[in-house]
């Protein structure tokens, strides 16, 4: 398990045993398809579902989740910094808790710590983002300024505290 914590906010990232064979998730090369099993049988790699939680720690109550099947690394941690599918996993489990029917009633002491990049664009003050938040300010800035790189008109970047 790897866990994050910010406030009153858990984010907890596990792995769950894969109930479907590699078989039916991959299209393989006879040579690739035997190396996989290989190293998944023997313990080198593991086949497993992430599942990402959201957890009010103050209650313990789960206020979103998100989980992503079919996942071969050689650890979770492994999984973790690869980063790409974790990000947009933690984004979508905390979105599912803003949806949450006590949100409102928890969140109104801030969940310092979580972060979001946004962008400004050529002739408009205003900064846009796209909804995804990071549990880090390092991670933030790092999506921010890919993004700042991927969006033509873009001339500015910036990372900020999500508010309540």
């Amino acid at each position: 398990m790897i866990v994050r914590e910010t406030g009153n906010w858990r984010i907890e990232l596990t792995a769950a045993p894969e109930e479907d064979s590699p078989d039916m998730s991959f299209d393989w090369d006879v040579d690739d398809r035997e190396e996989v099993f290989a190293k998944i049988n023997d313990g080198t790699w593991l086949w497993f579902t992430a599942l990402v939680r959201v957890i009010h720690k103050p209650t313990g109550t789960v206020a979103g989740t998100d989980s992503l099947g079919a996942c071969c690394y050689e650890s979770l941690a492994q999984f973790a910094e690869q980063g790409g599918y974790l990000r947009g996993m933690v984004s979508e489990a905390i979105d599912e808790a803003r949806n949450h029917p006590f949100w409102n009633n928890i969140i109104l002491d801030s969940p310092s710590g979580l972060w979001e990049a946004e962008v400004r664009v050529v002739n408009d003050p205003a900064w846009y983002g796209n909804g995804k938040v990071f549990y880090s300010k390092d991670e933030a800035a790092a999506y921010a300024e890919d993004l700042f790189i991927r969006w033509g008109q873009a001339v500015g970047w910036r990372v900020s505290e999500v508010a309540s």
